[in-house]
């Protein structure tokens, strides 16, 4: 590959990781989570940044029988899931990289240890969007969204290259604004960036012709201060924009007809409830987006070297 193809490849700032501050990378060695290798190791400034992390989750007990996992049944299990991920780190990094493998709940366990070690960040394929795995409980990117207290990358089947379509959900928050701060960070060279707020429904506003109307020509002069409060580099191109409606469905739509490559968006509260409940938005997002979608939560804002 030329210098000037890699450069379109990368990140143009990149995320500030260190070993004490690491990337962790989630996977589970499937190809669904090749995508999370491929922006993990993209957005790290050196490898020892990184964390590739896969959580075997626990066996379930069944109530009121005697069946039990056998200690050889989770012993060939675990070969089978290293087995997965060796093949899957030559095929995604063409080395010999280590990993660490746990036990217990994937997204509770990753997200824990994000806590622990300050990461800067984790990254995770974005996996699918059946309806069985919201019954089952197999959504993990949403789960670690709703656990974590730091960003979350969940990046799409087949990503290749940092986003260069990026469509960030600003409702003048200092989460939307540090998810647009992030955004700027994880794009690549030349990327485009839309400000994106949506204003409420038209029949949800009292007189929406008069009061509507100083609502639009307000939230056009706060999204001009959120860019105003950007460090936007020279190449990247910034536009605002104003839609109306519900939110999750306009940003999705949106980010379709630009073909954006990630959609930025921030959480809000930091009790459990708040975060298990997170947002209708962010829910529609994760589970109705094609590209990769970058969270930044409350508590990552809130936390002292965070900002």
């Amino acid at each position: 590959m030329h210098s000037h193809e890699l450069a379109h490849t990368l990140p143009e700032l990149g995320v500030r990781a260190t070993h004490a501050s690491p990337i962790i990378i989630a996977t589970d060695g499937r190809a669904q989570s090749d995508s999370a290798l491929v922006i993990g190791r993209l957005l790290a400034d050196t490898p020892n940044s990184l964390r590739l992390v896969s959580v075997i989750k626990t066996m379930p007990v069944i109530p009121e029988t005697s069946i039990a996992v056998s200690a050889d049944f989770e012993l060939v299990r675990r070969a089978g899931i290293e087995a997965e991920i060796i093949t899957q780190v030559h095929r995604a990094w063409n080395d010999d990289t280590d990993f660490e493998v746990c036990d217990g709940d994937p997204a509770a366990v990753i997200s824990q240890m994000a806590h622990e070690s300050g990461a800067t960040m984790i990254v995770a394929g974005l996996g699918r969007h059946r309806v069985a795995d919201r019954i089952f409980g197999d959504e993990t990117a949403l789960r670690l969204i709703r656990m974590s207290d730091v960003p979350v990358f969940a990046a799409a089947k087949g990503v290749t290259q940092a986003p260069r379509r990026i469509v960030v959900a600003i409702d003048f928050t200092e989460t939307s604004l540090r998810a647009a701060r992030m955004a700027l960070e994880v794009g690549s060279f030349h990327s485009t960036v839309y400000l994106v707020h949506v204003a409420p429904r038209r029949n949800s506003l009292p007189d929406w012709e008069g009061w509507g109307t100083a609502y639009k020509q307000d939230a056009a002069e706060s999204l001009k201060k959120t860019r105003s409060q950007l460090h936007v580099p020279d190449d990247m191109t910034i536009h605002d924009v104003l839609l109306q409606g519900d939110p999750g469905t306009e940003l999705l739509s949106f980010a379709t007809s630009v073909d954006a490559d990630l959609i930025a968006t921030g959480s809000h509260g930091d009790g459990f409830i708040t975060r298990m409940l997170i947002g209708s938005v962010t829910t529609q997002i994760v589970r109705g987006s094609t590209c990769s979608v970058l969270t930044v939560p409350y508590t990552a804002v809130m936390t002292p070297g965070r900002v």
